[in-house]
């Protein structure tokens, strides 16, 4: 414990180090010397290497997973992380921060210095995800209220398995948040659809040893682990064939093979209707709408509207245009037919072929 609490001691040193050995990198360390007279108690510890920070900021995606977890060594208390992913959709540390206690006030301290490290003024274009943390939310929307706050399904499922059990259920849950419907409902910025923290968790498994080291021992093993893995993945970024990262490029072939699958009739206007199995797809280009409806029931399937590119309203068109069609096999408009006219007419586009109209 006396080695323990050396390392405590000398944090400040090491900080000091990391920005002389990383120009650019962030520090910050706080101490409480009011609880305990004559001395200098340990409160948070945080850091941000210079690389992590400036391949976020040029070359992921915007969203940032947060999670928490204890420490399991000697030294007790909790370390908090920000995890991103990269083009490649690959897991890409941050941030971390080591604290005494995960607090809506340990939560604010380590979110305010990220969104000062990385730009993120009010959060705008920024999607952050987390689990079930105590005082994470609260802080987020302090600090950032424009960015969209996405909660991981499988602890959203742990919340509710208490008082909503049963295997059935947790099917219908599973089947639920791995509809691609769900994802209508997600921010386009980040582009990225995962509904779960997976990039928190794959963090949690990498650093399982170093959790268990004293405190120094343990931000050095991940400091090291993480120089590794950069080199890794600049190695790797080499032996791509072309520009696209592989993991997008086999996302690009699962849509091409399933758009083979499906049958698109356009209605000579703005608006197409997409067959895809037992499903229907109307779009509408002009409004951004997209309506899904069962070809068998004929039924929509609740609030199906889908705000296909965000700021533009998502609005039906009025189903009191005037549909054009045709009388005893014969092409004309609708004042035709309604003066009982037989004569052939070039047929006017309109919107009120729209499959969504009708």
């Amino acid at each position: 414990m006396g080695d323990c609490n050396l390392k405590f001691a000398r944090l400040r040193d090491y900080g000091e180090m990391i920005k002389q050995t990383n120009p650019g990198s962030s520090f910050w360390l706080r101490m409480d010397s009011e609880t305990g007279p004559g001395k200098n108690l340990f409160v948070y510890f945080y850091v941000c290497l210079d690389t992590l920070k400036k391949g976020w900021m040029k070359g992921c995606r915007r969203i940032i997973g947060f999670d928490g977890y204890f420490l399991k060594g000697a030294c007790k208390g909790e370390l908090l992380v920000a995890v991103g992913k990269n083009g490649n959709n690959q897991m890409f540390p941050i941030a971390w921060a080591v604290v005494d206690k995960e607090t809506e006030h340990s939560w604010s301290f380590f979110v305010n210095y990220l969104k000062e490290n990385l730009q993120l003024g009010t959060g705008a274009g920024l999607t952050v995800m987390a689990d079930m943390q105590k005082g994470f939310h609260v802080a987020v929307l302090e600090l950032l209220p424009n960015a969209e706050i996405r909660r991981c399904a499988r602890h959203i499922w742990a919340n509710w398995s208490q008082e909503w059990k049963g295997e059935e259920r947790k099917n219908s849950f599973g089947n639920a948040q791995r509809e691609s419907r769900v994802r209508a409902f997600f921010k386009e910025h980040c582009k990225y659809d995962a509904a779960k923290n997976n990039m928190c968790g794959t963090f949690n498994s990498w650093i399982v040893v170093p959790k268990h080291k004293s405190i120094i021992t343990m931000l050095e093993e991940i400091r090291r682990k993480i120089m590794s893995r950069t080199v890794d993945m600049i190695k790797f970024s080499n032996t791509w064939i072309c520009d696209i990262a592989p993991m997008a490029r086999l996302i690009l072939k699962e849509n091409k093979d399933r758009a083979r699958a499906c049958k698109m009739l356009w209605n000579a206007d703005v608006g197409f209707e997409v067959g895809e199995g037992e499903y229907r797809h109307t779009v509408n280009l002009n409004n951004r709408v997209r309506r899904v409806k069962k070809a068998t029931t004929s039924i929509f399937c609740g609030d199906t509207r889908i705000h296909v590119t965000e700021g533009i309203k998502s609005q039906l068109p009025p189903r009191s245009r005037v549909i054009i069609g045709q009388k005893r096999g014969r092409v004309g408009t609708t004042k035709d037919v309604a003066e009982g006219g037989s004569k052939r007419t070039n047929v006017v586009a309109s919107p009120a072929l729209s499959p969504v109209a009708g």
